[in-house]
């Protein structure tokens, strides 16, 4: 999912984030950041609680250049917030969280070994999404990554299936263990034939390939009845919940907890 995707900042002031060990809101390069949370929805039973964990610039600002113009330093500055995030989620709440990182972070050697020693410091399991719509580097040196990932307790997703630039050779010959399914192939499914008969094949594909799956924009309930249909058991969308910010999502699992 985007970062910019239908974000908006919440009004709780950024004091209500300071009572947590890791603050839900940072200033980066000059800009105020503040975390949000999208829970996945899940028709399996007993599945732990998951979603996307993402960043949002509170000044008016275009998300995606904000984050694709930050230094590397800043970059990494950024990931290593997200990671500490998930960690306090994960073990406070019993929280899994997504965490999505730019392609371009990875591509020089340099930026996959800085990568993978933040990895390491996560101490609870995070799953990295990479976007579709930025070159991964060669097969063999990605998955090479990707299986030191798994090696520390992690898992990895391709965000955006559906959009970039190498299509089926990301979902065949790179190594990940999930695929997020991108709103473009979702949206209208429950009108339209023929993303019908494409999501349907795409599920065939995940299944013969071993590949845990997660269908984004799903914000009808035609549409998801629809994808039930075809096989599909994890969502994101806002027919199930919007981003909010990270504090606000934690105040519902509270109230949950005293039902």
């Amino acid at each position: 999912m985007s970062e910019s995707e239908a974000i908006k900042p919440g009004a709780r002031s950024l004091g209500a984030y300071e009572k947590h060990a890791v603050p839900f809101s940072r200033e980066f390069a000059g800009k105020k950041v503040q975390a949000f949370f999208q829970p996945y929805f899940d028709t399996r039973e007993g599945q732990p609680k998951r979603g996307e964990l993402l960043t949002h610039p509170l000044q008016p600002i275009q998300s995606g250049d904000f984050f694709s113009e930050l230094e590397i330093s800043t970059q990494v500055e950024l990931l290593a917030w997200l990671i500490s995030a998930a960690n306090e989620l994960a073990t406070k709440y019993q929280v899994h969280s997504s965490i999505n990182i730019h392609n371009s972070f990875i591509e020089p050697i340099t930026g996959r070994e800085t990568f993978l020693k933040l990895v390491e410091k996560a101490s609870s399991a995070i799953t990295i999404e990479f976007t579709e719509t930025f070159r991964m580097p060669p097969v063999e040196t990605s998955n090479a990554m990707l299986r030191k990932v798994r090696e520390l307790g992690h898992t990895t997703a391709l965000d955006d299936f559906g959009t970039g630039l190498n299509g089926m050779s990301l979902l065949v010959d790179y190594d990940f263990d999930e695929i997020k399914i991108d709103r473009i192939l979702t949206v209208g499914v429950d009108t339209s034939p023929k993303k019908t008969k494409v999501l349907s094949l795409i599920k065939e594909m995940l299944d013969v390939l071993e590949k845990t799956h997660v269908v984004e924009g799903v914000e009808t309930k035609e549409v998801y009845e629809t994808l039930c249909e075809l096989g599909f058991t994890t969502f994101q969308g806002f027919y199930f919940h919007k981003p909010i910010p990270v504090d606000d999502y934690l105040h519902e699992l509270e109230a949950e907890s005293k039902k």
